[in-house]
């Protein structure tokens, strides 16, 4: 599966004792190393560069998304109630009923739900302050390692 979208696992040598437990997939292959005993684990430590100059990068689109917070949902429930969705529906079309059904839900959704625009494209919407706070601990740690690996 891994080959069949044009990604190669680049960790082949064993990571924990004779087992190989990390992934390392991407479409740019690169060199990549192991370090026993940097750290206090069992687990070797991974090094590798990737040639940021081949990678392409996607320009940020401008997300709109919906404020679900400010949804006025006591009048969203009898707005939808009271469509007309038999207009809808047209049986030698499926595809035109499916058009005409999402026009309509999405014109009562947008009329009780407020949009807003993301300030911060580059931010996923599951990175949240928590995750931040891993992930800079993370990289504490591989800092830390890298210099007791100079050393």
């Amino acid at each position: 599966m891994v080959n069949d979208i044009f990604l190669w696992q680049l960790i082949d040598f064993p990571t924990r004792k004779e087992n190989i437990l990390n992934l390392l997939l991407t479409n740019v292959p690169e060199n990549i190393s192991g370090y026993d005993n940097v750290f206090n684990s069992d687990h070797k430590l991974i090094n590798f560069q990737i040639n940021l100059q081949v990678v392409k990068r996607v320009k940020p689109s401008k997300r709109i998304v919906y404020n679900y917070k400010r949804a006025n949902w006591p009048t969203l429930k009898p707005t939808l109630i009271n469509c007309p969705w038999d207009v809808c529906f047209d049986e030698s079309d499926v595809e035109e009923s499916l058009r005409k059904w999402t026009d309509m839900f999405l014109s009562a959704v947008n009329e009780h739900i407020p949009k807003y625009k993301v300030r911060n494209n580059t931010d996923l919407p599951w990175v949240d302050s928590e995750l931040r706070n891993l992930i800079k601990q993370k990289d504490k740690l591989r800092r830390k390692a890298q210099k007791n690996s100079d050393s």
